[in-house]
């Protein structure tokens, strides 16, 4: 990368071997409160029913619940969207 090294790539802005770097790649809260509860209640739900008597694919309960409890969504986030209140000026 023309003699810098990685982290003079990252103080740079500039991409070391086609990486970003690590706060670029940072997760950022994507998903709002209402949004979280509802994935929260969703995921206990979804897996509650995988452990009683459910099919198999209940147990895709634990995606809206790491995501409700994370708060960040990968789809979210590769379209764009955010659904966290944006802090008023």
């Amino acid at each position: 990368m023309h003699g810098l090294d990685q982290d003079q790539a990252g103080r740079t802005g500039l991409s070391y071997a086609g990486l970003t770097t690590r706060e670029e790649n940072a997760m950022k809260a994507n998903v709002g409160q209402p949004d979280k509860i509802v994935r929260i209640i969703l995921g206990i739900a979804l897996i509650a029913w995988a452990l009683t008597t459910g099919p198999v694919w209940a147990w895709i309960g634990l995606v809206p619940l790491a995501t409700g409890l994370f708060g960040f969504c990968p789809l979210y986030a590769l379209l764009g969207m955010n659904t966290c209140r944006t802090p008023r000026a």
